[in-house]
């Protein structure tokens, strides 16, 4: 369990700092979380709602560093 722990807070980590990167304000951000995962919580995504967010991101313009 605290490989998938250690995972869920990976990806968390990169949809903040790809939010940041791409200055998207609270209200985008939440809208974005409910249009491409039906969640208003970036807390509240299961796996597939962080892989969607972040590919999602990457499309927009994210660059992973």
């Amino acid at each position: 369990m605290k490989l998938a722990d250690d995972h869920r807070r990976r990806e968390l980590a990169r949809i903040h700092i790809a939010i940041k990167q791409l200055g998207l304000d609270d209200a985008t951000k939440r809208a974005m979380y409910w249009a491409v995962a039906r969640v208003h919580s970036a807390a509240d995504l299961d796996f597939a709602g962080r892989r969607a967010v972040l590919d999602h991101l990457t499309a927009r313009g994210f660059k992973s560093t």
